[in-house]
């Protein structure tokens, strides 16, 4: 990477946003070019500057980069330009349909054509996957409104009220709706009144719950994808989860649980129409914080699409593998347009360059399309260079966005891969993350209370422990950087306050 490159990364941000993950450059790369270039191209107001994806210790610690001041401007952007939005979202709606008719295809056929077939994929990949990462930018723009806000009309229970019911999501997220099915499943059998210990004694006895339960698998098999891992979910899972209700809940209260997810739409406009009656906000502020709420919606639906991306993105990657005699971890760690090339015949990439990679990679891209990867010592120094910026010098108190009310103390378990920190989280430890995700759920379960780095109250993070009734806070941005595992502190969720404590 040149000097010239470093300067145009470093020199006009002052304030990063740092998402952690399980990442490769194979799939995480494919945002940074659709929210950079392609967007540049068909919606430029969009476009983002710049975008850094780092990756290490073969895709356990990796985090995604990009320069907040900038995504919040867009953020208001966005607010401000609202039919712009909605003829973006109607694009979308059209590129999103074209690329589910593609999976369609690949999912009945399977894939025929190695090169063909990637090649058509991306393209429709990176078409669906550029215009609602907007959403991002209504994220951190949706933070900077909430803390305005709270200024202007004071962190009262009553103002954080208005807020939180207006910026809720005004559909049911995915994972809600996989709840949903499996909910219905499992009254299903708990009204037999009978005991089924085994898939096989399920599809024997009551065949029809059996075809219920494959389509649920098939509709979700991908909820717990992660831009390295894609191992579909098989019906056992779900099985599992359907026998878990079962045991946990009578009829009744399935069934109530079944009627609150069915009844959330009308729920939500309901409560809003309520607080439109009450609230001192201006027309303006209303409409923003509502704006909020849809793009999380959207961003929701980005996410699906997204999660079937990297499950075929792997699919072809293993196809890849037998053809070019490449290890398939290996070729995660190369970009997809390297993957053409390699389909082709040529060799823009040797096996061991991509396998340098997995120990530590920086990557950057610019909306001209410019695109800088380096690995080793300089991929190192640039990623230390970011990972320590900005960091307060004092942390026993920082403030973040309280998005579930409570106060909660307890130990500090920092997690930024499930699969490979989630052995440390024990119930009741404080569950500190840069970013939860859908495979971050199984460990929510067991948390005390929730802690993130990044996000607002429309994050997966906020949206999720308010379900579970545990303190939140979101949007700390240093606590990743600050606390140390084992530390003990308090978090409150009304305030938004995470501090060190005695226990």
């Amino acid at each position: 990477m040149t000097s010239h490159t470093v300067k145009r990364i470093f020199c006009a941000t002052k304030r990063w946003v740092i998402q952690g993950g399980v990442l490769v450059p194979f799939t995480a790369t494919s945002p940074a070019h659709a929210i950079t270039s392609h967007l540049h191209t068909h919606f430029r107001e969009l476009a983002a500057r710049v975008i850094i994806s780092i990756y290490s210790a073969k895709g356990d610690r990796c985090y995604w980069v990009y320069d907040e001041d900038e995504f919040i401007r867009k953020g208001y952007w966005c607010f401000r330009h609202p039919r712009y939005i909605t003829r973006a979202y109607h694009q979308w709606r059209r590129d999103v349909q074209a690329y589910y008719r593609f999976l369609g295809r690949l999912e009945r056929r399977g894939i025929q054509r190695l090169s063909h077939d990637f090649e058509k994929f991306y393209s429709l990949y990176l078409r669906e996957y550029s215009i609602p990462l907007c959403t991002e930018y209504y994220s951190l723009g949706g933070d900077d409104l909430v803390r305005r806000l709270l200024v202007k009309y004071g962190a009262t229970a009553e103002v954080q009220q208005w807020i939180e019911v207006l910026t809720r999501p005004p559909e049911l997220s995915f994972l809600q709706r996989s709840e949903l099915a499996c909910l219905r499943i499992a009254l299903r059998l708990a009204k037999q009144k009978t005991t089924i210990h085994t898939i096989q004694q399920l599809r024997r006895r009551f065949p029809n719950v059996s075809l219920l339960l494959q389509k649920v698998q098939r509709d979700f098999f991908w909820i717990h994808n992660s831009y390295r891992d894609t191992k579909p979910l098989t019906q056992q899972f779900f099985f599992v989860k359907v026998m878990r209700l079962i045991n946990k809940y009578d009829s009744a209260s399935i069934q109530q649980q079944i009627r609150l997810l069915e009844q959330y739409p009308h729920r939500i406009r309901s409560e809003q129409k309520m607080i439109l009656q009450n609230v001192r906000l201006t027309r303006r502020e209303i409409e923003w914080l509502q704006g909020v709420g849809f793009a999380a919606s959207w961003q929701d639906d980005r996410k699906q699409a997204n999660l079937l991306g990297n499950y075929w993105g792997n699919a072809f990657l293993q196809v890849a593998s037998k053809k070019l005699s490449w290890p398939f971890a290996s070729l995660q760690f190369i970009l997809p347009q390297e993957l053409i090339v390699l389909l082709s015949g040529a060799t823009p990439v040797t096996q061991l360059e991509a396998e340098k990679r997995m120990k530590a990679s920086f990557y950057a891209v610019f909306p001209t399309g410019e695109e800088s990867f380096v690995a080793g010592k300089q991929a190192r120094q640039l990623m230390r260079r970011v990972l320590s910026a900005n960091v307060p010098s004092s942390g026993a108190k920082i403030q973040g966005i309280g998005a579930a009310v409570g106060i909660y103390r307890g130990k500090v378990r920092k997690i930024e891969s499930p699969s490979a920190d989630g052995h440390k989280l024990r119930p009741g430890d404080i569950l500190m993350t840069y970013m939860t995700r859908p495979d971050f759920v199984p460990l929510m379960h067991r948390a005390g209370a929730i802690v993130t780095d990044e996000g607002g109250l429309t994050s997966h993070a906020a949206i999720i422990s308010r379900e579970m009734k545990i303190p939140c806070v979101v949007g700390t941005r240093f606590a990743m950087r600050i606390f140390k595992d084992g530390d003990f502190v308090e978090v409150n969720g009304a305030t938004g306050t995470i501090k060190k404590v005695t226990s």
